[in-house]
């Protein structure tokens, strides 16, 4: 009797966290999305359209000629004017240096003018416990922060490094936007020396409020395509970019898979995945 007892209190214990976790994913579910939605309302409030590109093949004399050969594809005389767009993704991500790959979904808004994201992802972290992660860049200002069932803070920072970081990553996705990088304020543009093996190079500066980056982007000789994006050093790290999928959506040559990680040293280390299902321009 003692044993089916024990054996009793052990399933209702089960069925008592699992409804637990039932109810904390749902009211931590329902709190991000709140969080959500005022974060991408605070964003696409300062978006100002950007300024249309008339005829964007007559506004590429100046940019370096690997630039002007991407540029010249993933643009058309078509490309409407926009203030800001919209992703929906899935993907895989890698929380910290040493942890496994873990599915996720999540919805990006990006503001062209001025440079602005919100990032908002649902990572499957463990059965009935989902990590919630907040990323965005406002007024100059990056930040960042993960929650369990979107409720116990696991991790955040609001540093300036993070602030550059995340205009690196705007500027590396602006391939899903390239106007920006035809007229895009403070940007300006450098030819390289490529040592990637049937590649050219391009160097970026942009500068936005009181943060200045910079990088590369790395194009295919034979079609123009960027095959990588790699950043300037941030606290020892390079964040990188590789793009691939590329899709003709609306007037934009854009990629549809992302693959984002750092350099630290000679260490490559993968952390996110992106694959684009859906694009509102």
């Amino acid at each position: 009797m003692r044993l089916k007892g024990l054996v009793i209190a052990i399933i209702l214990l089960g069925v008592l966290c699992t409804a637990g976790g039932f109810m904390a994913s749902w009211q931590g579910g329902k709190k991000f999305t709140a969080e959500t939605e005022q974060a991408f309302l605070g964003l696409t409030d300062q978006s100002q359209p950007f300024l249309p590109i008339v005829n964007p093949k007559q506004s590429m004399d100046e940019l370096p000629e690997p630039v002007r050969l991407y540029l010249s594809k993933a643009l058309s005389d078509s490309s409407k004017s926009i203030s800001s767009i919209r992703i929906k993704q899935t993907g895989k991500i890698k929380t910290t240096e040493d942890s496994r790959w873990d599915n996720l979904t999540a919805t990006q808004v990006i503001s062209l003018n001025p440079p602005g994201l919100v990032w908002s992802g649902k990572v499957d972290y463990a059965p009935l416990t989902p990590l919630t992660i907040m990323t965005s860049l406002l007024g100059g200002k990056g930040a960042t922060q993960s929650k369990l069932w979107g409720l116990i803070s696991l991790f955040e920072n609001k540093s300036y490094s993070m602030g550059k970081y995340l205009l690196l990553r705007w500027l590396a996705e602006a391939v899903w936007y390239p106007e920006v990088l035809l007229k895009g304020k403070g940007v300006k543009w450098e030819q390289a020396e490529s040592n990637v093996h049937d590649a050219s190079t391009a160097k970026i500066t942009m500068e936005v409020d009181d943060l200045k980056v910079e990088g590369e982007f790395h194009f295919f000789r034979s079609s123009g395509a960027p095959i990588f994006f790699i950043g300037q050093s941030i606290d020892g790290y390079k964040w990188y970019c590789e793009y691939s999928g590329w899709k003709q959506i609306q007037g934009r040559q854009i990629p549809t898979k992302l693959v984002q990680g750092v350099y630290h040293g000679a260490n490559r280390q993968e952390r996110l995945m992106i694959f684009v299902d859906e694009i509102e321009y």
